[in-house]
């Protein structure tokens, strides 16, 4: 889909998802503790920008409900995340990034999406557009 064909609000959710997105994806897994701490203060970084773009963006009364709970939960996000990465033994870590994997829920992700009017289909354990 071409940038010109979508709505202003569109784009600016589609651009802030992206930045995510990008980094989530960036995730060493079973990689090294120190190596996922660093992710980890990443994704909390990456997920305080997404929310402080989404809370200063214009919205449509109907996508503005949606929006403002979205941005609560990526708000969580980070914070969870942040907790992993001030945790003080590698164990603590794992146990605390445990808990940040499930936040965001993507169901506020696919709600915002569809009271944007763009595809809302996303695979279940998935965090960001599905690329």
């Amino acid at each position: 889909m071409q940038e010109t064909s979508l709505a202003a609000d569109q784009l600016a959710f589609l651009r802030l998802e992206l930045a995510s997105a990008r980094v989530f994806k960036t995730c060493p897994h079973l990689g090294s503790t120190a190596a996922n701490r660093a992710w980890a203060a990443k994704m909390a970084a990456a997920l305080d920008h997404e929310a402080g773009g989404l809370e200063a963006a214009h919205w449509s009364a109907g996508a503005r409900p949606k929006v403002t709970v979205y941005v609560g939960e990526l708000r969580r996000s980070a914070e969870l995340w942040r907790e992993a990465v001030a945790a003080r033994s590698d164990n603590s870590y794992w146990a605390r990034s445990d808990d940040a994997w499930n936040q965001p829920s993507s169901k506020y992700q696919r709600d915002v999406r569809k009271a944007l009017g763009l595809a809302s289909d996303l695979p279940a354990t998935s965090f960001g557009p599905p690329f």
